[in-house]
């Protein structure tokens, strides 16, 4: 084989090359049909801040800390109210997310209720109350006191209550999707504290009730790319090419030299 058959093969693979190189780069987006849309943003539904959660821990406690045996008090803060039959408001917080679709979701509440009693030398905090969704269950955690004694003000966030979800009642609007679970019964979990708590692990919580309203912008994400088997497909082939015309170059870069 000649010198000058080996610089003109040469100079054939060569260009071969550079054109199968750039054909893959830009081939997939600019030829291949989208076989499916996939949002590029966070598909979770982002939960607008009007929604609350109406929650009252456990009656009986409640009437064990006011009554005037114990002659405690119920202190609701940061964002926490009490209601007109002596359950909890709690506002819901910003990061809270709810999809219908997968039926899961997280509903961050903020407040604090401290439970305090000076006779009985308790002061029991529990704040921030959240709300996981996996389809018809929900697990209510908190941020509660790690002990009852009044100079103690650490707190650790548990599981508190699991609940048995139905499905929700859902209100629309032009702009938005409220969903809806009232009523809703559950039972305290053994990871229940402080020790003053302890003691409800397994017995039925109060029922609770909260909603969530969605903004249906976030439930339709417009920044989606095109994917699909076609693009997948041409992108193996080409770089199979690139791969095959790899060592013929530089065969061919050898007899040149």
């Amino acid at each position: 084989m000649s010198h000058k058959f080996s610089r003109r093969a040469f100079a054939v693979l060569t260009a071969a090359a550079i054109s199968t190189s750039a054909f893959a780069t830009t081939a997939p987006s600019a030829i291949a049909e989208p076989v499916s849309n996939v949002a590029t943003a966070d598909d979770s539904s982002v939960a607008t801040s009007e929604n609350s959660l109406d929650w009252g821990f456990k009656a009986s406690w409640r009437t064990y800390v006011t009554g005037p045996w114990t002659g405690g008090t119920v202190d609701a803060t940061d964002g926490a109210t009490v209601n007109e039959d002596g359950t909890y408001n709690f506002t819901l917080g910003t990061g809270s997310t709810y999809d219908i679709d997968t039926e899961k979701g997280q509903l961050n509440y903020e407040g604090t209720v401290a439970f305090a009693s000076d006779a009985h030398g308790f002061n029991i905090t529990l704040a921030n109350p959240q709300i996981t969704v996996e389809g018809d269950t929900a697990t209510l955690s908190a941020e509660l006191s790690d002990n009852a004694a009044p100079e103690e003000t650490s707190t650790t966030r548990v599981d508190v209550a699991e609940f048995e979800l139905t499905a929700p009642a859902v209100s629309e609007t032009d702009a938005d999707t409220t969903y809806t679970w009232i009523d809703v019964s559950g039972t305290f979990l053994e990871s229940l504290q402080p020790e003053e708590l302890s003691r409800y692990a397994g017995q039925e919580a109060d029922a609770l009730s909260f909603s969530i309203t969605v903004d249906k912008a976030s439930e339709n994400p417009s920044d989606d790319v095109a994917t699909g088997s076609s693009s997948s497909f041409l992108s193996t082939i080409l770089n199979f090419l690139q791969q095959l015309a790899s060592p013929l170059l530089k065969l061919f870069g050898s007899l040149s030299s």
